[in-house]
């Protein structure tokens, strides 16, 4: 399992690619589009090659997202539920 190290950095340094990107996607055997920034799909493609799964795969998992109200909310807090579990803590120097 890979796992991400975080490193803290201040905020004027991150430039996250907030571009919209428009993919066709297949979820649960039926076609449609998923518009999201360009971050989350780098994760999402993180994700598929972490676990070895087709887009196709993670996106009916994250379709069985509680509470999300549509698909790309679901994929959303997918991908954030999935970072944050694979993460490694920042350590806690001279603590």
């Amino acid at each position: 399992m890979a796992v991400l190290e975080i490193v803290a950095v201040s905020f004027e340094t991150v430039k996250p690619d907030l571009e919209s990107v428009c993919r066709s996607v297949r979820v649960n055997g039926r076609r449609t589009s998923i518009r999201m920034e360009r971050e989350f799909w780098s994760s999402v493609d993180y994700i598929r090659n972490t676990e070895r799964i087709s887009q196709d795969e993670l996106l009916d998992l994250a379709s069985q997202t509680p509470g999300a109200h549509n698909l790309t909310a679901a994929l959303k807090a997918y991908v954030n539920h999935y970072m944050r579990q694979h993460m490694t803590p920042p350590s806690r120097m001279g603590k």
